[in-house]
């Protein structure tokens, strides 16, 4: 999954490095999509601060399931932790494309 990532990310550059492709881009286009990509990078860090608090509870009630030692309820939690994980590994991956859009063409 990194060497995807890490593939994925050095592609991008490489192409937004090119003059050809950073020329095409004229300053009110490129104001107009920073605009945009601040946006969305305020909207994803909103749902990542969101994923955090909510992660909190979360942990805090099977801490609490242990304690009880209820293992229905540790198993059902465990599960909903595996899917928050997923969420918020694909949250940071949709935050890292748009941290190189925006070195790339909004620095």
């Amino acid at each position: 999954m990194i060497k995807k990532t890490s593939l994925l990310i050095g592609t991008i550059f490489a192409l937004i490095s090119f003059p050809a492709v950073s020329a095409g881009i004229d300053k009110k286009a490129k104001t107009v999509y920073c605009k945009n990509l601040l946006g969305d990078i305020s909207v994803q860090m909103n749902i990542a601060n969101s994923e955090h608090k909510e992660r909190a509870k979360l942990s805090k009630e099977m801490r609490k399931s242990v304690a009880a030692k209820d293992k229905k309820q540790f198993k059902d939690l465990e599960k909903e932790m595996r899917k928050f994980a997923m969420r918020e590994e694909f949250t940071r991956n949709e935050l890292k494309a748009m941290a190189v859009m925006w070195n790339a063409f909004c620095k």
